[in-house]
């Protein structure tokens, strides 16, 4: 609160917080964490409040309320007065232990066992029966849109880049090295079959005439195959 404002200092906010605690009677003035309201707060913002407090009059009803995250002698010596002198405007709280933490909260442990139709102020009710539905089908796969493929494309293209760039150098030296292997084999070697031989054959005709007892003639036609030559 006192640092809410930042157009006015510290301790302006200081001296509008007892004038409204005097303006508004009863009133209390609320301190959170006192210690570390001690340790915040500069030097001149302290006296401000030391003198704040000593303006006021035994009589006026203001309550100045602090808690403190610690020890009581962890506090300065000047703020440990604001209490008096003795104890009995101090008050310690000091930790619940187990069995009491057990006996606030036993009412709502004991409430969460109970099933809703032991409680007083429980209503009838007709169980529900619920609808035996089918088994839902598996979802169907996700279909890349264009802008995803238009992504995918993107990073493949950055992908091949940055493996040429990475592969680059090698492949350099490798060629200078073994630049025996650097030509393409089909430049190096021919691996077409050789073409099959082609033969050539001369055919050689004759005439051939037969005469019987009856004197019928036959005229027969004889091929010869000769002179076979493979033709590369």
């Amino acid at each position: 609160m006192l640092m809410g404002d930042s157009t006015r200092t510290m301790e302006a906010a200081i001296d509008q917080l007892f004038v409204e605690g005097q303006r508004h009677q009863p009133s209390v003035i609320y301190m959170p964490s006192l210690l570390e309201w001690c340790a915040a707060i500069s030097g001149m913002s302290h006296s401000t409040m030391c003198a704040m407090l000593e303006s006021l009059s035994p009589t006026d009803p203001i309550l100045l309320l602090a808690i403190v995250d610690g020890p009581f002698s962890s506090l300065p010596c000047d703020v440990r007065s604001w209490s008096g002198l003795t104890c009995e405007h101090r008050l310690t709280l000091p930790s619940p232990t187990d069995n009491q933490r057990d006996a606030f909260f036993g009412s709502i442990i004991a409430d969460l066992h109970h099933p809703p139709n032991q409680f007083a102020d429980c209503m009838k009710r007709k169980r529900e029966i619920l609808e035996e539905l089918p088994i839902a089908p598996p979802p169907e796969p996700r279909q890349p849109m264009a802008t995803d493929l238009a992504v995918q494309e993107e990073s493949d293209q950055r992908v091949i880049t940055l493996l040429k760039y990475c592969l680059g150098p090698i492949l350099a030296a490798l060629k200078r090295k073994y630049e025996m292997f650097t030509k393409r084999a089909t430049e190096e070697y021919d691996f077409e079959p050789p073409a099959p031989p082609v033969m050539e054959v001369e055919i050689v005709s004759t005439n051939m005439t037969i005469q019987d007892q009856d004197g019928v003639l036959e005229v027969l036609k004889t091929k010869l195959f000769k002179k076979l030559k493979a033709k590369r």
